[in-house]
């Protein structure tokens, strides 16, 4: 037992290790969290989720749990395997953390994955500090791009973890958390992360701080993220009534944000306003880099990401709506996900010989996990070889921790069959709401002319497989439009216009919200896309 008043807790991360004290009686979680570091779990602590699992090298914890016990298989407590949220320190410890819900700070996106400039008509006389930041805040990521807006060119563009990922990876967490007393740290942490990245960003761009010179920001979001940011009542968007109504996400006092951030007086913060309770501008802006009203034939956006936004253009009007579609896409909750980070399997083929598989990793590194298009590929091969059935059963009980996925270089990582049902129930969720839109605008499958699939999942996606599983409809390839960083790119876009703002207001005028939770025979479309299988039909003509 510890003399002291503290234990002191050694972590080793993928690269790093130091060491932090916690009093005797602190769980693993909260012992992490006063450092700022972040494990990937979705259910703010209360052991159900099973995503914060640790590995103790060393030292005195409390029993497992129920909660450990049910999540954790008896090899894996044996071999040191705990829930952080459920450990409790009781002498000094050591343990491995292999999967951090952040990194410590802003990575640089590259131009392969963000064209130069966004498709303007236009770019409008400067007024102010020549300098713009474009913010597109994320559940997972927040993604950042600073633009001399003068001449519509992007100087630098970053992206990090959100940093109330602690908190919880799926947003109804994160509004507990504030609702529990912790909304002050969940906006000011991403309001340091954000100051933080104006720093990195104009460096980035100028090889010295040229924060002084920025005269506009404009944000876009889910609205339950711009609602934590500004610290507006969130309990409000858990209140039916208010789901096709709009919610202020106005700060009380934006210009409080400047100081913090060394931007000038004159500097102009600006938040792009949600559409209604789960439809956020981050949709808007989607549509807006689209073109999804330009044209007169009928078209579905799927923007997807733990909560999956949705709209349908049927030539005069939007339809929109969102899907609790989980974090399953984000790579959270899954045994061997993890976040578009490097190490992640963005994509799997079939291997030279016998059930081995090439894997294309980002970062060109050892594979660590599976990130979301790597969740599907694996998904279509294990259903294509006959080792899923359609119902996302395994044709023979897999070993104890899961399938084993095999592949090329010696490496292996394993999946379980949680983690096809989660799979399952979030792809489901999303076909159960296109498929609601379709029926409230008259319409059926084979009227779609088009298809945009929206956000870093579908950077990577491989079609063939979307289509096997049944998460994207049967439109042929050249009938599918992947955006890559939409929500960033339309927010650009608002940021180099003098009333860029008025530009996606345009576009949620011409909205209709809808509810899936008021669509009649919702449960029942939700349990006939369950199954691993195309949409019908396989392919539109």
């Amino acid at each position: 037992m510890a003399t002291s008043a503290e234990c002191a807790l050694t972590v080793c991360a993928a690269d790093s290790r130091f060491v932090t004290r916690a009093a005797p009686g602190a769980s693993l979680r909260d012992a992490l969290l006063q450092e700022r570091v972040f494990l990937r779990a979705s259910c703010s602590g209360r052991g159900i989720c099973g995503g914060c699992r640790v590995r103790v090298r060393s030292g005195s914890l409390s029993p497992a749990t129920n909660a450990e016990r049910t999540l954790l298989t008896a090899a894996l407590l044996d071999d040191g395997w705990r829930l952080a949220c459920q450990a409790k320190l009781v002498d000094d410890a050591e343990l491995d953390c292999t999967d951090l819900a952040m990194s410590s700070g802003w990575t640089a996106l590259g131009s392969a994955e963000l064209p130069q400039r966004p498709l303007l008509k236009a770019t409008a006389a400067v007024q102010g500090p020549p300098l713009g930041l474009a913010v597109d805040l994320g559940t997972t990521h927040i993604r950042v791009s600073l633009w001399d807006r003068r001449n519509g060119q992007r100087l630098s563009a970053l992206t990090t973890r959100n940093p109330q990922s602690g908190y919880g990876s799926d947003v109804l967490s994160r509004l507990e958390a504030a609702a529990g007393g912790a909304a002050h740290q969940l906006s000011a942490s991403v309001l340091a992360a954000l100051g933080s990245a104006l720093g990195d960003a104009s460096a980035l761009a100028f090889g010295a701080a040229a924060i002084d010179h920025v005269g506009r920001c404009v944000i876009v979001g889910n609205t339950a993220m711009l609602l934590l940011l500004t610290q507006n009542p969130s309990a409000r968007l858990l209140d039916p009534v208010n789901w096709r109504n709009r919610i202020s996400c106005q700060p009380p006092d934006g210009s409080e944000w400047r100081a913090p951030w060394g931007l000038p007086d004159r500097a102009v913060v600006e938040i792009a306003q949600p559409l209604s309770g789960f439809i956020g501008s981050d949709l808007l802006a989607c549509v807006l880099v689209s073109r999804l009203m330009e044209h007169d034939v009928p078209a579905l956006l799927i923007d997807v990401g733990t909560n999956t936004e949705l709209a349908l253009w049927d030539g005069n009007r939007l339809w929109v709506t969102s899907s609790p579609g989980g974090p399953a896409f984000e790579g959270v909750g899954i045994s061997c996900g993890m976040a578009g980070d490097p190490g992640a399997v963005y994509r799997l083929q079939p291997g030279e010989s016998g059930d081995e598989l090439k894997a294309a990793v980002i970062g060109d590194r050892i594979a660590v996990g599976l990130c979301g298009s790597g969740l599907v590929d694996a998904v279509a091969l294990l259903r294509a070889r006959g080792v899923l059935r359609p119902s996302g059963r395994f044709n023979a009980a897999p070993r104890p921790g899961g399938y084993p996925l095999k592949l090329a270089g010696g490496s292996e990582l394993s999946i379980e069959p949680g983690d096809i049902d989660a799979f399952q129930r979030g792809k489901a969720a999303i076909a159960a709401s296109a498929q609601a839109l379709l029926t409230e605008a008259g319409m059926r499958w084979e009227h779609l002319h088009k298809l945009h699939l929206c956000g870093v999942f579908g950077q990577h996606l491989q079609l063939d497989n979307a289509r096997a599983v049944g998460l994207i409809p049967g439109l042929p390839d050249d009938r599918v439009a992947m955006h890559s960083h939409a929500a960033l790119r339309g927010c650009e876009e608002a940021l180099l216009e003098r009333d860029g703002c008025r530009l996606l207001e345009t576009v949620a005028e011409r909205c209709r919200p809808l509810n899936p939770a008021h669509i009649e025979h919702f449960e029942d479309l939700f349990i006939d896309h369950l199954r691993l299988q195309p949409w019908p039909p396989s392919e539109v003509n």
